[in-house]
């Protein structure tokens, strides 16, 4: 019974040691190797996440060919964009919303602390509207990284990353008829 807690005892000082032996080398990182691995990240393009098509109601109430009332509700729409890596990225991060056509114009508020952008309209004409979104971001490196990686980083701090998407948002009419 002692001699299987001395082994047990053994076992765990051996593995000890083997997660020292990275520490033994005196802790260096290797900034060349932790450089390129962050600049492939780095290098991937960013992208818009946002439905494609958007389908909304109106709610009108008619009398025959008459429009008594119409109801107009808010529609929500949510963007997010892809491949950012820091936190200051998510704050320096914009959405322009250009109309296309006769679309009536709309736009957009940006949440810094996650990067998300929320439209919000209440259409109140029926139609095929469409629209184009820009998504602009100025890449950071994060603060916490070694000196010695940052400086071999320095050509994508700051640098200027623009990318845009299309949508569309169909707004359709739902009657509801009085009695005659």
């Amino acid at each position: 019974m002692k001699q299987s807690f001395l082994f047990i005892y053994f076992v765990l000082y051996l593995v000890a040691i083997v997660a020292l032996i990275p520490a033994a080398g005196g802790g260096r990182i290797p900034c060349n190797a932790l450089a390129d691995s962050l600049a492939r990240v780095y290098a991937e393009p960013i992208g818009i996440d946002v439905p494609a098509v958007i389908r909304t109601q109106l709610p009108r109430l008619t009398m025959g060919d008459r429009v008594l009332e119409k109801r107009v509700d808010t529609t929500i729409i949510h963007i997010q964009l892809t491949g950012l890596i820091s936190p200051e990225e998510r704050q320096s991060l914009t959405y322009t919303v250009e109309p296309i056509g006769d679309a009536p114009a709309l736009s957009c508020t940006t949440n810094p602390a996650s990067g998300t952008g929320t439209i919000a309209h209440a259409f109140d004409q029926t139609g095929t509207f469409r629209y184009k979104v820009i998504a602009r971001v100025r890449r950071s490196i994060p603060e916490n990284l070694p000196r010695c990686v940052k400086e071999l980083l320095t050509n994508i701090k700051g640098k200027q990353l623009t990318t845009e998407a299309r949508f569309e948002v169909t707004v359709r009419a739902v009657d509801f008829r009085t009695p005659c």
